[in-house]
């Protein structure tokens, strides 16, 4: 596959209106938790989206950005199984969420499949300090 064949979209990041403070503070990584997707058939050469939400904490009140990577399937390999490239959308600033310190954020991304197969995703968030949250991960189909 070539690399200037690909066509990524942004990821978009959308805080829900159920966000709540918690009172606390300190300094510590984010935490993201309870990824909810509903995985649709993606179509080879089709921009198709992809959405859910995940709940979140981060007792600085500080998210900044969400982060999506992709695994796309390449060619299988007799001996090693499918190779995989990883390709990492561009990042979603999550200005919403500026200031909470828990709630769900909802998250978007469109994406044009270049070969058929399952891909996987991670998503994490990132915070003004650069601290990285643990990652979520799903998966969906692209089909021809």
């Amino acid at each position: 596959m070539r690399k200037d064949a690909l066509r990524v979209f942004s990821a978009l990041g959308i805080a829900s209106l159920a966000l709540a403070h918690s009172g606390c503070s300190g300094s510590s990584e984010p935490a993201i938790w309870d990824l909810q997707y509903d995985a649709p058939t993606f179509f080879v050469g089709e921009t198709d989206s992809m959405s859910g939400s995940f709940e979140f904490e981060a007792l600085d009140g500080d998210l900044d950005i969400l982060v999506i990577e992709i695994e796309i399937p390449l060619e299988p390999h007799e001996d090693e199984g499918t190779d995989r490239e990883v390709v990492t959308l561009p990042p979603s600033a999550l200005d919403s969420a500026e200031g909470e310190e828990r709630g769900t954020l909802d998250w978007a991304f469109f994406f044009e499949a270049e070969v058929p197969g399952r891909h996987d995703f991670r998503l994490f968030v990132v915070d003004e300090d650069e601290r990285e949250s643990n990652r979520l991960e799903g998966s969906f189909d692209a089909e021809l």
